[in-house]
């Protein structure tokens, strides 16, 4: 296996620094360990580490350090572990000392009390096989065990024992086996090395062993134990080399409107996402009256009558919880002022949640110095959205992805950029490993990605990406309708292409404030207008995961169709039979029976069941029928929401109820 230079930035970079100083026996004290711990924290910072730095720790600490970092690391990381201080060997087996060394007078004492380093790189390595761990035992001060110096029991002093070479493990010790010093040569020539510039890390530690052996008149050379043979390049610093111009693609007169008109719409679709720092205010009033909304709507049971807006707050309220979510509701005709996380429902056109970041320019990007005239944004814009529909590497993308990967503390293979718009510079960009636990560290990103990007202006999130806020008011009631009693079928879309609309009956629409929301609205209105989009049905329960998910990953699951639509879009099902796209259906029954999700809520008319579907408009133009049951949208864009279906399918009417 080899690495190539192109896939070096895949790999996220973690370090754990440990420097121990202040031993309980005042014979044993070190005065550097700290320092040299901080001092390579600050070096492994700058070249884009993520450091953990604890010091002096006994064993209890050390070990529960130890143990927290390894639980962080991910297979295909470049690991970094660093202890500087005492070391010890028994039996052929190295310990680490901590602080905590006043039982220790023997040989037995030390497999007690000390650490053993072999299960340290067990451990690592278990997490990490697939790429690079490195250790660096920085521990040649002679160590003394027992406190009776002159007694017979007195250990002797010794250096750490050499070990067998471990694949995805390259171990640095700082002199060789058996031996010990009082100098601080390695210190010194290791942070002198360590952030060298597109240096092979065994070449690094090369230099390193051959420095000190030449300033120590060869009385002292360091033993390196090399795992990594079968990597041929690897690197602690990669730097991209410089560009002495990038050559940006030539804007054609004519394709000029074209571009702009794409970047107004991408501007205002993006645009419209809430700032993070907004939405992570703990002061935010809005907030705070949100919250007393929700709550008067939410401690009351609710009517359970499906043409209430009552019941429909507490179904999306309950469909949330389902999947460990909070909401929030909001009026804003009483000058409440949040994102109105609705209108992602309407454009469904996100098929992941994403962020997006703003910049004053790109000037310190890919290192390169050629972008600063805004006559050249037009150029900028089109390459590298071009490079992006295309999937190839530039340089202002691949600097661009370490940096973000490095402010989300994930691996650039995990950060996918959408697109890149005007205004000032915006990047559309999405983080494919985002875990709940990120949610809850969303106040740190605008921090981390202030310190990647000099020219930093906002961080925009996706609304889901916190706790979501409806505005009741876009609940429209011109949109309502009770399909209870009605079953008719009606032809709709362009004359000579109209396919057929079936009422679902049964179901109770709540409309929303669709209208005015685009250029026409003869998408919608007024119904079997020939411009009319045709009518169809959505959901997501039973979903098959392959649909995002690798096919080894492929499972049936219970997906509710509001958290997944809200999360993820009408994503396109890539591993779905009838190829990829946005699949609905123009049969409401064929939804209802296989997709529609389903919730159950005690009401004031006791508990009930009801089942939950989007009703939506589809492009004629943006269309395929598979079959007369499956229709399959290619982009997202083509398709709309204009209304939540809900159905009642069992009550219990006998049952009191005193609680939601």
């Amino acid at each position: 296996m080899t690495t190539t230079h192109e896939s070096l930035s895949d790999h996220r970079k973690l370090a754990l620094i440990i420097g121990n100083d202040n031993y309980h026996r005042s014979e044993n004290s070190l005065n550097y360990s700290i320092q040299t711990a901080n001092e390579l924290n600050n070096l492994l910072e700058q070249i884009d580490f993520h450091v953990t730095t604890r010091c002096d720790l006994e064993k209890y600490d050390m070990t529960t350090t130890i143990v927290n970092f390894t639980k962080t690391i991910k297979d295909g990381d470049l690991v970094l572990f660093y202890f500087s201080g005492h070391g010890y060997q028994v039996k052929d087996i190295n310990y680490l000392i901590p602080i905590n060394d006043a039982w220790i007078k023997m040989d037995r004492d030390v497999e007690d009390f000390g650490i053993n380093f072999n299960r340290i790189l067990k451990r690592f390595v278990e997490k990490n096989s697939s790429y690079v761990n490195i250790f660096i035992l920085d521990c040649c001060r002679p160590y003394v065990p027992n406190e009776s110096i002159g007694s017979s029991s007195m250990m002797k002093s010794q250096g750490l024992c050499t070990m067998e070479s471990m694949n995805a493990a390259f171990i640095q010790f700082a002199c060789a086996e058996n031996e010990t010093t009082s100098n601080n040569l390695f210190t010194k020539h290791l942070l002198k090395h360590i952030t060298e510039e597109n240096v092979n890390i065994v070449d690094i530690f090369q230099r390193i062993v051959d420095n000190v052996y030449e300033e120590s008149n060869q009385n002292q050379q360091p033993l390196s134990i090399n795992g990594l043979k079968q990597y041929e390049d690897v690197y602690l610093n990669y730097v991209l080399p410089p560009a002495s111009v990038i050559i940006w693609d030539e804007v054609e007169s004519e394709e000029r409107e074209s571009i702009l008109k794409e970047q107004d719409e991408t501007k205002a679709c993006y645009d419209s996402f809430p700032n993070v720092d907004d939405m992570i205010d703990p002061e935010n009033e809005d907030f705070k009256k949100a919250e007393e909304f929700t709550q008067s709507i939410l401690s009351e049971l609710p009517s359970g009558e499906i043409d209430k807006t009552d019941t429909l707050c507490h179904i999306i309220n309950q469909l949330f919880q389902n999947e460990n979510r909070q909401c929030l509701f909001f009026d804003s005709r009483q000058g409440i002022k949040l994102y109105n996380t609705f209108e992602n429902l309407i454009d469904v056109n996100f098929k992941s949640m994403p962020f997006v970041l703003k910049l004053i320019s790109m000037a310190d990007l890919g290192n390169q110095e050629n972008i600063n005239d805004k006559e050249d944004d037009l150029r900028i814009i089109k390459t590298l959205n071009e490079a992006i529909r295309q999937n190839k590497s530039h340089p202002v993308l691949n600097d661009l992805t370490v940096r973000l990967a490095n402010a989300h503390d994930t691996g650039p293979k995990n950060i996918v950029v959408k697109n890149v718009y005007l205004g000032t510079y915006s990047i559309v960009y999405t983080v494919t490993d985002l875990a709940r636990s990120t949610i809850e560290a969303l106040q740190k990103i605008s921090t981390k990605l202030k310190s990647q990007f000099k020219q930093f202006v906002a961080a925009k999130v996706h609304p889901l990406l916190y706790r979501p806020t409806f505005d009741i008011v876009q609940f429209d009631e011109r949109g309502d309708k009770d399909f209870l009693h009605e079953s008719g079928t009606f032809h709709m879309g362009p004359i000579g292409r109209t396919q057929i609309y079936t009422q679902p009956v049964g179901w109770h629409r709540h409309g929303w404030n669709v209208l005015g929301r685009y250029p026409s609205d003869k998408w919608l209105h007024p119904f079997q207008d020939p411009e009319n989009w045709y009518r169809a049905f959505h959901g997501t329960k039973n979903a098959k995961l392959t649909d995002s998910e690798s096919p080894k990953n492929m499972r049936i699951d219970s997906i509710d169709v509001l958290p997944k639509i809200y999360n993820d879009g009408f994503i396109k099902a890539t591993f779905a039979v009838h190829g990829e796209g946005v699949y609905c259906s123009p049969k409401p029954t064929f939804v209802e029976n296989s997709y529609a999700g389903t919730v159950k809520l005690n009401t004031k008319m006791g508990e009930k069941v009801f089942k939950i579907m989007l009703q939506v408009a589809v492009n004629p133009d943006g269309v395929r029928v598979a079959n007369e049951d499956i229709w399959v949208v290619q982009q997202p864009e083509d398709i709309r929401t204009y209304g939540i279906l809900i159905k009642e399918i069992h009550s219990n009417t006998n049952q009191t109820v005193t609680s939601t």
